[in-house]
């Protein structure tokens, strides 16, 4: 049995959620059609921005591992966790549009989101990208 490479996943992926981006973009459209400023919720757009935007981001990490010469589980790994990072966020976005209860979940007190994981992110971004660059 074939398993799947990060590669494959990437390029799965970034249909997916390219996909995605047609069906909020429908969303979007209904959204400003209903509306009597002719605007969708800002975090429908911002859903529909983001879906096309990692849609291309993952077409560009499948590129990255095609040239990479880390070992295998190491890229899958990689790709895996850039590649949920991408989804939960576009998935964040589709329900704080749905829920319509909020333009800026930071701002909101009552937001699910965990304003506690926001520093190890910045860290760990910046240690890999610097880590990165002194190669």
């Amino acid at each position: 049995m074939n398993s799947i490479t990060p590669y494959q996943l990437a390029i799965i992926a970034a249909g997916l959620f390219f996909f995605n981006a047609l069906l909020t973009g429908v969303w979007k459209y209904l959204e400003i059609a209903a509306s009597d400023e002719a605007r969708a919720h800002p975090y429908v757009d911002i859903a529909h921005r983001t879906s096309l935007l990692y849609s291309f981001a993952a077409l560009l990490i499948a590129t990255f591992v095609e040239i990479s010469q880390l070992p295998e589980p190491i890229e899958f790994l990689a790709t895996s966790v850039l590649l949920l990072y991408f989804a939960i966020a576009i998935g964040r976005y589709m329900l704080q549009g749905f829920k319509k209860k909020t333009a800026n979940q930071f701002i909101d007190a009552r937001s699910e989101l965990c304003l506690d994981t926001a520093p190890p992110v910045i860290y760990t971004e910046t240690r890999c990208w610097f880590r990165a660059c002194r190669r």
